[in-house]
């Protein structure tokens, strides 16, 4: 499942392998969280990876030790994702990635993430302070700039600092368009 979940045109076989090891052993966590990491690519599947997910906090709450076990800010981060995009579960999804960047204060995407869930809740003033935390662990993080700069540029009083967010963008990406745009 592992081997067919990374070759173009196989998710659907891969699928099929993880759902066989889960009836074999339906307490395989790591097995949940990678069927739930490709049901998450099927249309239509969602809630079924979120159950899936949770299924693997269940079994086991403190994820950890490497391949091909994920890591306990990972499995968070990801059921995050899934419940933001559900209706009616973006709380519980911000509580998972808050968890995630807990764990792992590093984890620069579950930062990132975090920002957009918060901005879709409207909690800007957080959004603001996840998308800066995203970039003191990668400076170079184009799309955490652009997104910051728009959402300053919005602000009364914040036009500067979206304008220092979108030179940014353009230090590190100076064919973006859009930043172009944003910038002018």
């Amino acid at each position: 499942a592992n081997a067919l979940s990374e070759i173009p045109g196989r998710l659907m076989d891969a699928i099929g392998e993880y759902e066989a090891a889960l009836r074999v052993d339906p307490t395989y966590a790591e097995g949940h969280f990678n069927l739930a990491m490709c049901l998450v690519k099927v249309p239509g599947r969602l809630p079924e990876a979120i159950a899936h997910l949770e299924t693997a906090l269940r079994l086991k709450p403190s994820f950890g030790g490497g391949v091909p076990e994920p890591d306990p800010a990972m499995v968070h981060a990801n059921l995050g994702n899934a419940l933001a995009q559900t209706p009616g579960r973006l709380q519980e999804g911000i509580a998972h990635m808050e968890t995630a960047v807990r764990l792992d204060p590093d984890f620069v995407e579950g930062h990132y993430n975090l920002a957009g869930a918060l901005l879709k809740s409207g909690r800007t003033a957080d959004a603001i302070a996840e998308y800066q935390a995203a970039l003191r662990v990668r400076p170079d993080y184009t799309e955490a700039h652009f997104n910051l700069g728009v959402v300053l540029s919005g602000l009364p009083g914040r036009r500067m600092d979206a304008v220092a967010e979108f030179e940014a963008v353009l230090r590190i990406a100076p064919d973006l368009a859009e930043a172009h745009y944003r910038l002018g």
